[in-house]
């Protein structure tokens, strides 16, 4: 059977018929088509003629694909991490597992194997890091605009450990209403509260969005509730959400100059700030069930991922626990 645009339309809908989130099915489609570009290379066009040997040259070919200039990673690996690959790999698995059973054609989908992603150990900044991370922002930035912006979201990633992702859809409505639930990953919903000082420094952006902006000129239309809340303050793009890649510029730059006003090498991303705000939490004495919930996974071993405990609080608890017992068994 061919592999035609009505079978790729098809592969979609079973999963988007399953729920399956937009960004899911829009990587299904972007990765499977980079997998078609070597089938059809190698001379193939055949459901059937996927087997394993042109599945393992695409994995060889991914893990020697260096990191293109208009992903967000660029600039921080050399070639496509492992999370990555899996991903790619992944969309193969799950076109065959869909012809599997909606046609009971192809080969058997279980006999692909998606590469084991390393355990990550995060980055994750202090509470007094944070502000050294703000103070950064702000020297670094000419333009109010640009700098209550920046400060906005290391604000808002710090005390609700969002995604890069979450927080680029977010509404003006969504912050001042002073909590949302949000449908994060695998559709999983959590509930996010945002503190008094974060719904004031938005204020302050949307009030220096109202002012012409430097170099271009531009004015934010306000519509208060509607907009979003990080936008684009190019001239070609003004008013419209800000791309993960104008982010991804903007945290290098953060990086260098915390580097050199600090000398602290820690790397600065929305993700690090996740890892801040759930270690943070655990600090304080959170329950991990909590903190699982507030960050939206479903594993808790993802969770464990993004925490650190330092050893002087491992210290302290064990001596706390323990430091008594010496003296008991002295006294019997």
């Amino acid at each position: 059977m061919k592999i035609t645009k009505q079978i790729m339309e098809e592969f979609l809908n079973f999963y988007r018929n399953q729920n399956f989130q937009k960004d899911t099915l829009e990587n299904y489609r972007r990765d499977f088509t980079e997998f078609m570009r070597l089938f059809i290379y190698r001379g193939y066009s055949e459901i059937e003629e996927i087997r394993l040997p042109i599945v393992e040259e695409w994995r060889t070919v991914l893990k020697n694909t260096k990191v293109p200039k208009k992903s967000i990673y660029y600039g921080q690996n050399e070639y496509l991490s492992e999370r990555t690959i899996q991903c790619k790999v992944q969309a193969v698995k799950k076109f065959l597992e869909f012809t599997n059973t909606i046609y009971e054609i192809g080969m058997d989908y279980r006999r692909i194997k998606v590469p084991k992603v390393h355990s990550q150990h995060h980055d994750y900044f202090e509470e007094a890091e944070i502000e050294k991370l703000i103070d950064t922002v702000r020297s670094s930035e000419k333009y109010p605009i640009n700098r209550v912006r920046s400060e906005l979201m290391v604000v808002l990633g710090f005390t609700t450990g969002m995604r890069l992702s979450e927080m680029l859809k977010l509404r003006v409505k969504d912050v001042l209403a002073g909590s949302i639930a949000i449908l994060g990953k695998g559709r999983k919903e959590r509930f996010v509260s945002f503190q008094p000082f974060c719904q004031n420094l938005l204020k302050k952006y949307l009030e220096i969005r109202k002012q012409p902006t430097p170099r271009t000129g531009k004015i934010g239309v306000n519509k208060a509730d509607d907009e979003y809340v990080f936008i684009s303050h190019r001239l070609d793009n003004f008013g419209k959400p800000i791309t993960p890649q104008t982010i991804c510029g903007l945290n290098k730059k953060y990086n260098t100059n915390l580097n050199n006003l600090y000398n602290l090498h820690k790397k600065y991303s929305t993700h690090t700030l996740r890892s801040s705000f759930a270690t943070h939490l655990l600090e304080n004495d959170v329950n991990i069930r909590e903190i699982q919930v507030m960050l939206g996974h479903s594993d808790l071993k993802t969770t464990e991922g993004y925490l650190r405990v330092k050893n002087k609080r491992l210290k302290e608890t064990q001596e706390r626990v323990f430091g008594s017992f010496g003296l008991k068994k002295a006294s019997v």
